[in-house]
């Protein structure tokens, strides 16, 4: 057995891994989306026996703000063991030892370190093997819930208009977003992450962007081929955030779909929250951090922070 760094050889037998594991077919487009296109290199580590992929653990990295510093953050994706290679989940096991050779690769405790915050939404099971295993720290259940606009509150001076990826639209909405939230974790929303990120393939997403006054204050992003419609992302001032939403909602004429972290949830009256729907943990490295309480109540994410 030989534990090491993906490259993009490995490309066509991840993928096969990907069928056996989870029954769908990966296109080589999605692979290539999720591990090259964003430009930062291979952030995955396979195990490999006889020639052939039997494990994988995967990330997707992107710049991120964090504590007023650029850094490298990495949502987990693609934690694949083959069915033959399963047994007890122990530290013997392949999955503790993906797990520990991605962290010292790529997350030590030393000047050599390249992503500092790597992350997750794992399922429930996973979570809980991770958490017995010493491996992840829950951080806090993350909120997903159906809404829509409370129709009291008015549009003046608001509107919202379907819109493209403006370059000096985006960029500006963003320097507004990162400088006023120096104290808050967040994902960089940039013009170039925003290209990559909306690029993925087998998904189809609308841009709209909210006006007050006929100045653009936030962006959304819609994932049209999900039922309901997810709302994928925001950019621009958190103040807009519950406002941009109820805006949209108005717009769709229909229930929309969103998720946010529990701190946040609070701050938003301008939507009529109709159901919490789904659980899902944020989880943290638990081997050499940022731990969970450095996460916890600072951390923005949405749908557009996961890897589908």
């Amino acid at each position: 057995m030989n534990i090491r760094e993906c490259t993009i050889d490995d490309k066509v037998k991840v993928m096969q891994l990907f069928s056996e594991v989870f029954n769908q077919h990966m296109l080589p487009e999605t692979w290539e989306w999720k591990y090259i296109k964003h430009g930062y290199g291979i952030f995955a580590v396979v195990a490999e026996e006889k020639g052939h992929i039997v494990g994988h653990y995967g990330s997707m990295p992107r710049r991120i703000r964090f504590k007023g510093v650029d850094e490298l953050s990495a949502v987990v994706s693609d934690v694949m063991v083959h069915p033959i290679m399963r047994g007890a989940f122990t530290k013997r096991g392949l999955f503790y030892r993906l797990f520990n050779y991605y962290v010292q690769k790529y997350c030590p405790q030393s000047e050599e370190r390249k992503i500092k915050i790597p992350y997750g939404f794992p399922t429930e099971r996973a979570k809980n093997i991770g958490i017995r295993l010493g491996l992840y720290q829950e951080v806090e259940e993350a909120v997903d819930f159906l809404f829509v606009s409370k129709q009291k509150f008015f549009d003046i001076p608001y509107s919202i208009k379907p819109c493209g990826l403006s370059k000096p639209v985006v960029e500006n909405l963003w320097q507004t977003m990162k400088s006023e939230n120096e104290n808050i974790i967040v994902n960089y929303r940039d013009y170039a992450t925003l290209s990559w990120r909306y690029s993925q393939p087998n998904a189809t997403f609308s841009f709209f962007c909210v006006y007050r006054f006929m100045r653009p204050v936030s962006i959304l992003v819609v994932r049209e081929d999900s039922n309901p419609k997810k709302v994928y992302d925001y950019v621009g001032s958190l103040k807009y955030l519950g406002r941009s939403l109820n805006l949209l909602s108005k717009l769709y004429k229909n229930v929309l779909k969103v998720r946010l972290p529990p701190w946040l949830i609070g701050k938003i009256k301008e939507v009529s929250i109709l159901e919490y729907t789904d659980k899902v943990a944020l989880v943290a490295n638990a081997l050499t951090g940022p731990y969970a309480e450095e996460l916890r109540g600072q951390f923005f994410y949405t749908y557009g922070d996961e890897d589908v």
